[in-house]
């Protein structure tokens, strides 16, 4: 038994001693780009909804160890943090059909559309643990890191609306009245909804690194894309964007017309990142065999 430890041993050492002489390195870095939700309409919602393209910018600070496996490529880990802020918004239209009774018994069917925008603005706080690969002047890194937004601020309007109400036995059609339910344009408010506070993404950074001199620095641009797989969000129980109340007063004849929210028709949103990094860099030596302060290029 402890012959086969010995041998483990030895196997496991022989597996790892390229990976001894390993080098740590540091860099600062800057992120600007895209970003936006991929919504998905409720399932008891009738319309669409689309995603909507803003800008996003980040300040990341992070630490790397690469281990030689065979000249010039190594391979290793790297963690980080960063904090940014950026904007994007959700857009989308609903149509909704249904029947009030008026005070006097009048059948009422209803047909409700409208264009419908949540915008977005906050900043967010990540966190990554990625695999690292070199060759050469290639850098690529790719895995998971979370991203938690906070401070957030949404406004939330509609336009292009439309409340019709059918009088069947009239056969007479009442578009946009107070009496029948009729709403202010253009509407806005501040929606009080919370984001998700958790976001798990999965992404890719991909580009080249150059020396700067003769020293351990260096500057590097990649392109990057992040995609998310999972978030805390919680859809909001389904609710009608214009829901109009029934006709009960004689004295006071018109309808209330309740403006809801796009998080009511959204059954579900994920999160998608893309731009470019750039970056500077200084390596430092690890290996016992090389005390020396050095880049990672062979030359």
């Amino acid at each position: 038994m402890i012959r086969a430890k010995q041998y483990i041993g030895v196997l496991l050492l022989f597996v790892a001693s390229p990976l001894l002489a390993g080098t740590s390195v540091f860099s600062i870095g800057v992120r600007g780009g895209g970003q936006m939700w991929l919504p998905q309409l409720a399932p008891e919602a009738n319309g669409s909804v689309r995603g909507d393209v803003g800008m996003n910018g980040m300040l990341d600070l992070r630490y790397a160890w690469y281990g030689d496996l065979s000249s010039p490529v190594s391979a290793g880990f790297m963690l980080g943090a960063g904090v940014g802020y950026g904007a994007m918004a959700i857009k989308g239209s609903t149509s909704d059909v249904f029947r009030n009774i008026d005070y006097l018994g009048n059948p009422m069917d209803y047909r409700t559309t409208a264009h419908f925008k949540q915008s977005e603005q906050f900043a967010k706080a990540e966190f990554l643990i990625l695999f690292a690969l070199r060759a050469g002047g290639f850098a690529v890194q790719l895995g998971p890191r979370i991203m938690l937004p906070f401070a957030a601020t949404r406004r939330f309007e509609i336009s292009n609306v439309d409340i019709d109400a059918y009088y069947e036995q009239y056969n007479v059609h009442v578009h946009n009245r107070v009496i029948t339910g009729a709403v202010e344009q253009p509407y806005t408010r501040l929606n009080s909804e919370k984001m998700p506070k958790w976001n798990i993404l999965v992404g890719i950074e991909a580009g080249w690194e150059w020396p700067l001199g003769r020293n351990a620095n260096t500057i590097g641009l990649q392109a990057y894309a992040d995609i998310g797989l999972w978030n805390a969000y919680k859809a909001a129980p389904y609710t009608r964007l214009l829901d109009v109340a029934p006709i009960t007063d004689a004295a006071n004849p018109s309808a209330k017309v309740t403006v809801g929210s796009g998080e009511s028709v959204v059954g579900f949103y994920n999160y998608l990142d893309f731009g470019l990094r750039l970056y500077y860099a200084f390596s430092v030596s690890s290996s016992k065999r090389h005390r020396h302060v050095r880049t990672g290029y062979r030359r």
